[in-house]
């Protein structure tokens, strides 16, 4: 990401700023100054940048939720930032992105209608995202998130931790819980996926022993069929098939007896009701009434020509009586009105000569006045400029008045600046002198030697504190592989007790299998016996002799006495075969068993090495602290010599705590004294500006007096120009205006008049014309037709139009006459020769039918059709139903003598409703066998789907021992802690540049960072006892190396560091310098410094300065001393 611009207006006390990165001195030098006095808005330039691409600031997004403001914005709103009394802010970032392409971020807040005195428009989103190369707005929160993730690089945590390190912000990482860091390294290194990989590992060994619980379940609520069982419903299936099988033969009898004897009947029926219909078919043809209907049928399309011919003279008739009628109305209509209007153009033409007398006589009057009327509009031009130099002269007299009075308004401010200034100088000679006071006094302590001897006070601390640590993790493991070994022994003997349990199990299947095929033998051989007795009963019954040896005295057994033998036989064969089962069923729970004990003892073994291999490491690590680590009283011991170090702790810290408030004093001190010398050069700037306003009043009061003097001698000589255009009169600085009009507004009738004059002979010339045309036009229509109607009235202007058009319609009427009757004289000859040939049809007769309706006429017609129609249909049917019948005497079937319709159909329904129960209990028992076969199978499924779930639960258990939990912390600690010590290799490395003397370190398993002090003897300093300066300097670096391992590629050209330079003294604040120059060399990113502290002013050339220009108010310059 590349900054190229900033736009900031009305943010916190910026009114209107613009930052060009890219051009002018920012655009060369490697590292630049933003400075300011305190308040003046310094840290507004970056807050404006985090505004526009996150909507967020470091020192906003730290208050969290927070109350309301009077006008309903939390305190932690960044809206907050718009400058009080404005109704609009915005901030506008122009920047490359990490795609190499142009985008504009910007930040807008608003009042309503833009006014200071509307309410906050809170429903507005502030920000918008703009690709500038492909112009597309992006007005979305989420798509703007996602963009500038994408082109930025970064978020907003990551942004303020790595590019822009915010004020008060450096140590927040240092001085962090562990906890807290961890969040950080999180956000900005990417290691929530080891948290995410702890919690899915945790997720995982938990849901697999879910599985494991619900196959296990599924198998013990598993329950199958005994074999009894089974070979009962084979046997019923078998004889509901057979049963089934003779019901569906029955069914086909019946219906085909029924569909016959239902075709037939049906049948008759239908002949009967043919019959009686062309019965009455027949009535009807013959009836009197339809006899008069096909006599006016007949008569209907016998006159269909004669009808015509009358209807045409009837209307030839009509339309020469109309024509008649137009001629006569045309005539008596137009012409009294075209006469009037002559009359009418008479009157007007006399009129139009009385107004073009009066036109004449009023503009030779005014005769004398023309020349100055054709310069009406050059008079009228100069009255402006007169009025223009006037109001000039006026503004700028008033101009001249206000700036002399506040000219000495200045002086008299002056004298308040002068007194102040005095003060300062009297209230930094007092800052002096106790600011020497306190370095006097503070020469009492040495921190140096105190922080050595507390440093190496914590070093004991440490080491006494990882001497009973050791200890205690000896007895533990100690007593983790007691209780190891005890596990693995059980295990041991349970595989070896399941094991003898296993191969007893074993050598009795053999024996069991073969009473089992014994017994099955003799219930094969039984079941054969029986069938073979049941034929030999058979046979005996119809000869009574023995089938063997002819003895007609023989003895068959009873179906009773086999059928004892054969259950007996069967339930000896279910007996063996259960016990059978059962070897078979605990031989492989016993082998399951036997593999799970088995892998628990492996399991148990591992673990019983490890804790061996830790209780060594324990037992190495303990004998480097503590010689005596088995003792019972080594742990008492350490304990009090903890106890008597952290008190010797306790005494030296209260001495640097003392140092420390005498230190800070002395701070408190120095602070005071640049207060009280930034005030006096505040006092000395503010009286030399005060006498810059007092001389520019002046000055600009003399320039505004040339300039009324000027206007007025402009607005002289334009009136002079006027008044050579009046003839017998003088305009004066008054009256010029209204003389202007005056002439304006004669000029304008004058030239109207002209107009009017002209106009008025051209209408008296063409109504000249018009009355001549007409009195030629009308003599001969006079004439004809005006003794016989009443006079009418006609507009001259459509008189001529109506003249011609009253010609041509009378021609038209004649014509149309003659031609009419030629045609009703030849309609009515026609007429006449068709009543001749039709000799039998008189006209009354046609007449009558003529006045029948075609609808009426055509449904008589069909009427008569629709009676023939039906007879021969009719005729038809019945032929086809007789034949019908004769074919299903010839393919009658076998019915029982008086069977009817209702009785099969009764009969169809007792045997449906019998054979669908056999059918429904056939189901119900193959649907029985079926499930059992399935289950049966998904048992054996289930058993091979255990081991494999047991083996997988037992792996993802031993992940889970090591990394995994239900929080995901434990494997992103381990993660963490790699991170930690990359961070701090790469902190050092920025630290080597700052300070030689320090070195970041953390303990093995921990986030606790520590300082290594060189100049103590490589002794550990705790980060909490670090000074300002030190603690700067450590927190640079550290940020530094935050920066350089962010998961993301960072690639901002420019990091902006806020304030803490204040802490440093000249030769460390040098040596920062020259690091952060040469990380430019390095890196090639730019340094922004924002700070007041004078060295860095003088130090750094390239500033961009942050001026008070009132009381809430900046501006901001960018300058350059090279």
């Amino acid at each position: 990401m590349r900054i190229q611009h900033l736009y900031i207006e009305n943010i916190a006390s910026i009114e209107r700023a613009e930052i060009d990165f890219e051009n002018g001195p920012l655009s060369s030098d490697p590292i630049f100054l933003i400075t300011g006095d305190t308040g003046t808005g310094k840290t507004t330039i970056l807050n404006a940048i985090c505004l526009a691409l996150f909507d967020k600031v470091p020192a906003l997004n730290t208050i969290g939720s927070a109350d309301e403001d009077a006008e309903g914005l939390r305190t932690n709103n960044t809206r907050q930032f718009m400058r009080k009394g404005t109704g609009y802010s915005c901030v506008r970032l122009r920047f490359v992105g990490n795609d190499e392409k142009e985008y504009e971020a910007s930040w807008t807040s608003q009042r309503a209608r833009k006014k200071p005195t509307g309410a906050i428009q809170k429903s507005i989103y502030p920000r918008n995202l703009l690709d500038v190369g492909k112009n597309k707005l992006y007005t979305k929160k989420n798509d703007i998130d996602a963009e500038i993730q994408r082109v930025v690089g970064m978020s907003f945590e990551q942004f303020t931790r790595t590019t822009m390190l915010a004020q008060g912000q450096f140590a927040t990482f240092m001085k962090a819980t562990d906890d807290d860091k961890s969040d950080i390294l999180e956000k900005l290194t990417g290691t929530e996926i080891y948290s995410v990989i702890g919690r899915k590992i945790n997720e995982l060994y938990r849901g697999k022993s879910a599985e494991v619980d619900v196959v296990q379940a599924k198998i013990d609520g598993a329950r199958l069929l005994p074999d009894e069982t089974k070979m009962e419903y084979a046997g019923e299936i078998e004889r509901l098939a057979s049963g089934i099988t003779e019901m569906d033969s029955r069914l086909r009898r019946i219906d085909a007896g029924y569909s016959w004897l239902s075709q037939n009947q049906k049948f008759n029926r239908q002949l009967v009701e043919m019959e009686s219909g062309m019965t009455e078919a027949a009535g009807e043809i013959e009836s009197d009434e339809n006899k008069a209907r096909l006599s006016m049928v007949k008569l209907y399309d016998d006159t269909v020509e004669v009808r015509r011919l009358i209807s045409e003279e009837r209307n030839s008739q009509s339309h020469l009586d109309g024509l008649n009628t137009e001629l006569g109305r045309e005539s008596g209509e137009t012409l009294p009105k075209v006469l009037d209007g002559i009359s009418w153009l008479r009157k007007e033409q006399n009129g139009l000569q009385g107004i073009i007398a009066e036109l004449s006589a009023s503009l030779s009057a005014q005769g004398g006045d023309a020349e100055v009327y054709a310069n009406a509009q050059r008079v009228e031009e100069i009255a402006k400029v007169v009025q223009k130099s006037l109001q000039n002269r006026d503004k700028h007299r008033k101009n001249w008045d206000r700036l002399t009075k506040d000219a000495d308004k200045s002086r008299e401010g002056e004298k308040p600046l002068a007194e102040s200034l005095a003060k300062a100088e009297c209230e930094l000679s007092a800052a002096q002198s106790a600011m020497d006071s306190r370095e006097s006094a503070m020469k009492e302590y040495d921190m140096g030697a105190i922080s050595e001897e507390l440093t190496k006070t914590v070093n004991e601390i440490a080491a006494i504190q990882k001497a009973i640590t050791s200890v205690d993790d000896y007895m533990k493991c100690k007593a983790e592989y007691v209780a190891a070994s005890s596990r693995a022994s059980k295990a041991r003997d349970a595989m070896e007790a399941t094991a003898k349990s296993l191969a007893e199990t074993k050598a009795l299947l053999p024996e069991s299998e073969r009473e089992k095929d014994r017994a099955d033998a003799y219930y094969q051989g039984m079941k054969e016996l029986k069938d073979h007795i049941a034929s030999l009963r058979e046979r005996f019954t119809k000869t009574h002799e023995c089938p063997l040896c002819g003895n007609r005295d023989a003895h068959i057994h009873g179906d009773e006495v086999i059928a004892d033998k054969l259950l007996s036989a069967q339930e000896t064969a279910a007996a063996t075969k259960r016990r059978y089962d059962e070897l078979v069923k605990m031989e492989s729970g016993l082998k399951a068993k036997f593999d799970m004990e088995k892998r628990d003892a492996e399991a148990c073994g591992k673990d019983e090495t490890l804790c061996a291999d830790h209780l060594e490491s324990a037992k190495e690590r303990a004998s480097q602290f503590a010689e005596d680590y088995e003792s019972d009283g080594c742990r008492g011991n350490l304990e009090k010599q903890l106890s008597e170090a952290e008190t010797r702790k306790d005494t030296i810290s209260s001495r640097l705590k003392k140092g420390q408030e005498c230190l800070n004093e002395l701070d408190a001190s120095r602070k005071v004294f640049e207060q009280r010398r930034a005030a006096k050069e505040a006092a000395l700037s503010a009286l030399d500006k005060q006498c810059q306003s007092t001389k520019s009043c002046i000055d600009n009061a003399a320039r505004e007096n040339e300039l009324a003097e000027k206007f007025d001698k402009e607005a002289a000589d334009s009136l002079a120009d006027f008044n050579s255009y009046m003839r017998d009169s003088t305009a004066t600085f008054e009256n010029v205006a209204s003389v202007a009009k005056d002439i304006s507004e004669r000029g304008a009738k004058y030239e109207s008049d002209k107009r009017r004059l002209e106009e008025s002979q051209r209408k008296v010339d063409e109504l000249n014309r018009r009355i001549e045309d007409g009195v030629s036009a009308t003599q001969r229509l006079v004439n004809r037709f005006l003794p016989v109607y009443e006079a009418g009235t006609i507009e001259c202007g459509a008189l001529e139009n109506v003249i011609r058009k009253l010609n041509e319609r009378i021609n038209t009427l004649d014509g149309e006459i003659r031609g009419e009757e030629q045609k009703h004289a030849r309609i009515c000859r026609d007429i006449a020769a068709w009543f001749e040939a039709h000799d039998g049809i008189i006209r009354e007769d046609v007449d009558e039918i003529a006045k029948k309706r075609v609808e009426d006429i055509e449904r008589e017609r069909e009427t008569c059709k629709g009676i023939a129609d039906r007879i021969v249909k009719l005729r038809h049917e019945i032929g086809v139903v007789k034949n019908q019948l004769e074919s299903m005497e010839e393919s009658r079937p076998e019915i029982e003598d008086g069977a009817t319709v209702e009785s099969l159909a009764e009969l169809k329904m007792v045997t449906e409703v019998e054979r669908n129960a056999s059918t429904s209990r056939r189901i119900e028992l193959e649907t029985l066998l079926a499930n059992d076969k399935r289950n049966k199978e998904k048992l054996v499924e289930e058993c091979r789907r255990l081991d494999l779930l047991r083996e997988e639960r037992n792996n993802w258990k031993l992940l889970d021992d090591n990394f995994g939990s239900a929080d995901g912390k434990k494997f992103k600690r381990v993660a963490q802690s790699y991170v930690l010590r990359a961070l701090l290799s790469k902190a050092n490395y920025y630290l080597d540049m700052l300070s030689r003397r320090y070195r970041l370190d953390c303990e093995d398993g921990s986030l606790t960072i520590n300082v290594i002090d060189a100049h103590l003897g490589g002794a550990v300093r705790n980060v909490g006892l670090l000074s300002g300066g030190e603690s700067f300097v450590v927190s640079l670096a550290l940020a530094l190396g935050l920066s350089a391992i962010s998961k993301e590629k960072i690639n901002v050209d420019t990091l902006f560091i806020d304030e803490g330079f204040g802490t440093l003294d000249k030769d460390i604040l040098e040596t920062v310098i020259n690091t952060l120059d040469r990380l430019h060399n390095l890196g090639g990113r730019r340094i922004g410094i924002i700070s007041h502290v004078q060295d860095l002013k003088d130090r750094i050339p390239t500033q961009i300065r942050v001026v008070r220009t009132g009381a809430s108010t900046s501006q901001i310059e960018v300058t350059s001393n090279r």
